[in-house]
C-alpha cells in the first residue's frame, strides 16, 4: 500500500499540469482582442461596400391587367447569397414582388427559376419575360390567365 506521503506527491504534479492548462488573462490580451473586433469590423464593411448597388433597390411600376390597374412593387433583397442560383435582371434569390389588384394583395417571393425574373406562391403567378406584358396566372384546380400591360414602362 503507498504511504499518504507518495500519494500526495502523485497528485501535485497533476495540479500543476491541469492549472497549466487553464486559460489565463494577462495584460496584453485586451489589445489582442480589441484589434480582432477592428479587423472583424473593417472586413464587415469591406463586404457592405462592395455590394451590388442594386441590391435593395424598390422599384414600383404600374400595369393594367382584365381592365384593372395592378401596382407591382419589386423588392430585390439582399436576403440570399448573390452568388447562388441565378442572377437575372437586377435580381437576386430572397427578391420579391408585392402586387396590388382589385381588392387582392399578393407578396409572392422570386422564383430560381433561369431566365428573366418569376414571382409564385404556388397558387399566383408573376412573369416577366415580356416586361410590357408580363404573365399573371391564378392555379385554382384550374388555371386562369389575365392580360396584363405595362403603363409606366421604363
Amino acid at each position: 500500500m503507498a504511504s499518504p506521503r507518495s500519494s500526495i506527491q502523485q497528485i501535485r504534479p497533476n495540479l500543476q499540469h491541469q492549472r497549466n492548462l487553464q486559460p489565463r488573462l494577462n495584460r496584453w490580451s485586451w489589445p489582442n482582442g480589441w484589434s480582432a473586433l477592428v479587423a472583424v469590423v473593417l472586413c464587415l464593411g469591406l463586404c457592405a461596400g462592395l455590394a451590388s448597388p442594386a441590391w435593395g433597390q424598390v422599384v414600383e411600376l404600374d400595369y393594367r391587367c382584365d381592365g384593372d390597374l395592378l401596382a407591382a412593387r419589386y423588392d430585390s433583397g439582399p436576403v440570399d447569397d448573390p452568388l447562388v442560383g441565378n442572377v437575372s435582371a437586377g435580381t437576386i434569390p430572397g427578391a420579391f414582388a408585392v402586387l396590388r389588384w382589385r381588392e387582392v394583395s399578393l407578396q409572392l417571393p422570386r422564383s430560381n427559376d433561369a431566365g428573366p425574373p418569376q414571382y409564385t406562391d404556388g397558387k399566383w403567378f408573376w412573369g416577366l419575360e415580356d416586361p410590357a406584358h408580363p404573365r399573371f396566372l391564378l392555379n385554382s384546380g384550374a388555371q386562369y390567365s389575365f392580360a396584363c400591360e405595362a403603363v409606366n414602362a421604363g
